[in-house]
């Protein structure tokens, strides 16, 4: 049901063919997260939006590439297949590619009712990066 199978740090796709990119959960998987942004940068159309969301705890990117069992990358990341827990200091990464950032909550820009966010599931509070290259 895909279109398209790509390796995000190295797409196929030329300069600047993508106006929008949704890349929701995937960058916390990725161990060369910093050529994933270069790219999605690169893909993205001059005036584009990027919205990513990957999971934040705490204030600093935590990471260590030397942590590769599953089971500790559980105990580590929270999920097995995870190679990092992103800190605050997500919006700094995505800023040294070249983005614009402007972060929000989902549950705060929404206009739904408590039943529409926990049939969404997004009930908690989320942050979201907005990503515009200028």
């Amino acid at each position: 049901g895909v279109d398209f199978k790509e390796d995000i740090t190295r797409m196929g796709f030329p300069d600047e063919s993508f106006d929008l990119i949704y890349c929701s959960n995937v960058l916390e998987h990725i161990p060369d997260d910093s050529a994933a942004m270069k790219e999605i940068f690169r893909v993205l159309s001059r005036g584009g939006r990027a919205i990513i969301q990957v999971p934040i705890k705490g204030k600093v990117t935590y990471e260590d590439p030397n942590i590769t069992d599953p089971r500790e990358r559980y105990l580590h990341f929270g999920q097995e297949d995870h190679v990092r827990y992103y800190g605050e200091d997500i919006e700094a990464r995505l800023r040294e590619v070249g983005f614009e950032v402007h972060s929000f909550y989902m549950i705060d820009v929404l206009k739904l009712n408590s039943k529409e966010f926990f049939k969404m599931n997004i009930d908690k509070r989320e942050l979201i990066h907005g990503c515009i290259k200028k």
